[in-house]
């Protein structure tokens, strides 16, 4: 899955993720996003969830920090779907 489209920056250096970019990666309006600098270029990707362990009844689970939202079966679903092809 690749895409290719020409942007530009705004005075105030806003960049806009053409429609079809942020549908092929999943974004939405709202998401946490991290900007990285990579070998000059500029990359952007989904923010890390913020994580801890916590130890439920002697064993470690990996916890996230902040509120995550509830997947639906629907969700699941399309997710299973998009990684078995």
């Amino acid at each position: 899955m690749t895409g290719s489209q020409s942007v530009t920056m705004d005075r105030a250096g806003r960049i806009v993720v053409p429609k079809s970019l942020r549908d092929q990666l999943g974004f939405s309006a709202g998401d946490p996003l991290r900007a990285v600098v990579r070998d000059g270029h500029l990359e952007i990707e989904p923010a890390p969830i913020r994580t801890k362990l916590v130890e439920h009844d002697g064993v470690f689970v990996i916890t996230p920090i902040d509120d995550q939202p509830v997947l639906t079966q629907d969700d699941v679903r399309v997710i299973l779907e998009s990684v078995r092809r």
